[in-house]
């Protein structure tokens, strides 16, 4: 599942974690590899190197 246009992304504050806990299974976790997913086939990016997110609107 890929962003769309008019989409709303929302980071959780949750990229210092490695898991998230569901019930009592722990599941691995990369906020910055879910954000680069979700911002797939956009004119988003996002810098591994300091893990900015560059957001282009196009309006």
């Amino acid at each position: 599942m890929a962003a769309k246009k008019n989409d709303v992304v929302v980071l959780t504050g949750k990229a210092h974690e490695k898991s998230l806990c569901r019930g009592k299974t722990e599941y691995p976790w990369d906020e910055y590899a879910a954000v680069s997913k979700a911002l797939e086939n956009t004119t988003n990016t996002i810098n591994p190197t300091n893990k900015q997110i560059n957001v282009l609107i196009n309006q």
